[in-house]
């Protein structure tokens, strides 16, 4: 709710295009910390490359992550 209300203030669209910013931030910054866990776990930078693009771009992550405008 505070990172809702910090993107509430910022001057750019409407509210609900900032809180959609908002979620895709969030979507991203989620896809990049799942990629960092698995180089760190698998010991391999590649294997953090591959578990973020596989679940950054399937099907239910953009689902999810674009369900904020519905």
């Amino acid at each position: 709710m505070l990172a809702g209300r910090l993107a509430l203030l910022v001057p750019a669209g409407s509210p609900g295009f900032r809180l959609n910013l908002l979620g895709g931030a969030c979507a991203a910054g989620a896809a990049a910390g799942l990629g960092w866990m698995a180089a760190r776990l698998a010991l391999s930078p590649w294997a953090g490359v591959f578990a973020a693009a596989a679940w950054g771009l399937s099907d239910t992550f953009w689902w999810e992550a674009g369900i904020g405008d519905k």
